[in-house]
């Protein structure tokens, strides 16, 4: 009966998140979205990248490269910039829904009122039209609540614990190489291991039976976060010549 009054409201809000917002989205003038330069720019680069073009190599895009794999979905059912930017919208509110989810779970896991925090979630995608879908900043809110649950996931302790750790900073890792605003919950979620494991096996990765998750340290992650930043500065200030995946053909 727990479970019935828990994933049903969420149910319930979470598609009402979803109506909402496509339901706004074809009320946009074309100028805020068939019409949008992001949007057509994500459309060319998902084209792109399905007829074989690599990234930064064959075509430019100023966006880091963590955020390519996102253009693509909408690319493969549309046709023209106006499916296109429907199937993108559709893809963003379908993340938002997912972090929607992800969030009350983590509310709920830390007893707290996950219905405060859903509707608090659910009031600012709404409010954030129309950047809420057509833009990709539904993938950082992706990115952000799935790190925030694993973490609260690890706090039960074992092997699963840090494995819920270690995916929680891969969580952010994809996150920061589709755009830095992800970083920022790295210093917490540092502390937070800290917390649970001590400095020695947060910065060093676990000796014990956790000793797998050892390429997710804190040393590991930095470099992982920088390596991507360079890549997005280097396209986004030089273009492609200097880019990381070779010289422009």
């Amino acid at each position: 009966m727990g479970a019935l009054l828990f994933w049903v409201p969420l149910a319930l809000l979470g598609l009402y998140m979803y109506w909402t917002l496509m339901d706004r989205f074809r009320g946009l003038t074309a100028s805020l979205s068939t019409e949008s330069r992001d949007i057509l720019t994500y459309m060319m680069a998902g084209e792109e990248i399905l007829s074989g073009a690599v990234p930064y190599r064959d075509f430019f895009i100023e966006y880091p490269p963590g955020s390519l794999p996102f253009f693509v979905p909408p690319a493969l059912v549309s046709e023209g910039p106006a499916s296109y930017a429907a199937a993108f919208a559709s893809e963003m509110a379908l993340l938002l829904v997912a972090s929607l989810v992800l969030t009350a779970l983590s509310a709920r896991a830390l007893g707290l009122p996950w219905p405060v925090a859903a509707l608090i979630f659910v009031a600012a995608a709404v409010l954030l039209n129309p950047i809420a879908v057509t833009r990709y900043d539904a993938v950082v809110a992706l990115t952000v609540a799935a790190a925030v649950a694993l973490a609260v996931r690890s706090r039960e302790g074992g092997t699963a614990s840090s494995l819920a750790l270690a995916f929680a900073w891969v969580s952010l890792g994809v996150g920061t190489a589709a755009k830095l605003v992800p970083a920022l919950v790295g210093p917490p979620l540092a502390l937070f291991a800290a917390r649970l494991g001590g400095w020695r096996a947060f910065v060093g990765g676990r000796r014990s039976s956790g000793s797998w998750w050892r390429p997710f340290s804190c040393r590991r992650s930095c470099w992982v976060a920088a390596a991507f930043w360079r890549a997005s500065r280097t396209t986004r200030s030089g273009g492609c010549r200097s880019s990381p995946w070779g010289p422009r053909s």
